[in-house]
């Protein structure tokens, strides 16, 4: 499979420390893959106080705009080795950041999750939540607790549910890999959950057969991905779990040491369903390491 390099990396950044993190990770991409670098902060328009007839007067903005700009220009200055542009925006941070990124051909966009405001939610305000849901090119979310990118990603978790999602985001997760040295392994996991009692099948016994069966089935499945997958220098593994799709993919993350999550945003309804939206959101929120997701179309 022919891999192309990153070209472009955009990184948004409120100046916190989770996005100083996420700056971080976007340079090592960036110096890896030769890539432009393009640091953004978005500004959104200061509402205006209940008592006021009008809103702001012009010179607020100006002044928010251009203490932005000196920011991401000193946080340029902190990466001389790479070529850097810096663009204050205005806007809700997600959807502009999603927009400058599409706008701008971004092969990949990297944003913090936690910006200043202190929440345990996904943040830089919801910007990451919304990047997750909105953005058109692969989304790598780094916690501030991520470690630092001193090496290049050595594990990384793939979760299957067998759609079209998985293929995108290991691709996606494979381009990152391609121009770091040194071999890597992919972890490809599927979780499923066999929604049933023992009754439904009379005896335990009965269950328990065909709970075997299934993960025989499953593993099999799961065996013809991987081989499909395998490259030079990439190692695929295999892992088979019951759970809840998103806590067995955390869970699963920090058993094998992953340095990334790569995973989509949308997988297929149905019995073993696994990454409908939601899943990939919490996944973000609670994941011992960076995610990369990647919407389809």
């Amino acid at each position: 499979m022919a891999h192309q390099p990153i070209r472009r990396v955009v990184v948004a950044t409120d100046f916190s420390e989770a996005a100083a993190r996420g700056v971080a990770w976007a340079a090592a991409i960036a110096r890896a893959h030769a890539a432009q670098l393009a640091l953004v902060h978005s500004v959104e328009p200061p509402l205006p106080a209940a008592e006021l007839a009008a809103p702001p007067p012009p010179q607020v903005m100006a002044d928010l705009l251009a203490a932005a700009q000196q920011s991401l220009e000193k946080a340029a200055g902190r990466l001389a080795d790479l070529t850097v542009e810096t663009h204050v925006i205005e806007g809700l941070a997600g959807s502009a950041v999603a927009t400058f990124a599409e706008e701008t051909g971004a092969d990949l966009l990297v944003t913090g999750t936690r910006g200043k405001t202190g929440l345990s939610h996904l943040l830089l305000g919801s910007t990451a939540e919304r990047l997750v849901q909105r953005a058109h090119c692969p989304v790598l979310a780094v916690h501030p607790g991520d470690a630092a990118p001193d090496h290049p990603p050595q594990t990384v978790l793939v979760p299957t549910d067998f759609s079209a999602d998985a293929e995108i985001a290991f691709q996606a997760a494979d381009r990152i890999l391609h121009c770091f040295d040194g071999d890597a392994t992919v972890v490809l996991l599927h979780v499923y959950d066999l929604h049933v009692e023992y009754g439904a099948y009379g005896t335990a016994a009965a269950y328990f057969e065909y709970s075997d069966e299934m993960a025989t089935s499953l593993s099999a499945r799961l065996e013809e991905l991987a081989a499909s997958w395998r490259r030079p220098g990439l190692t695929i593994q295999i892992r088979l779990a019951q759970g809840i799709p998103s806590q067995t993919i955390v869970q699963e993350a920090q058993a094998v040491g992953a340095d990334l999550i790569a995973m989509g945003t949308h997988g297929r309804s149905g019995f073993a369903r696994l990454l409908l939206g939601s899943t990939a959101e919490r996944v973000v929120q609670r994941a011992p390491c960076p995610v990369l997701t990647v919407r389809r179309g």
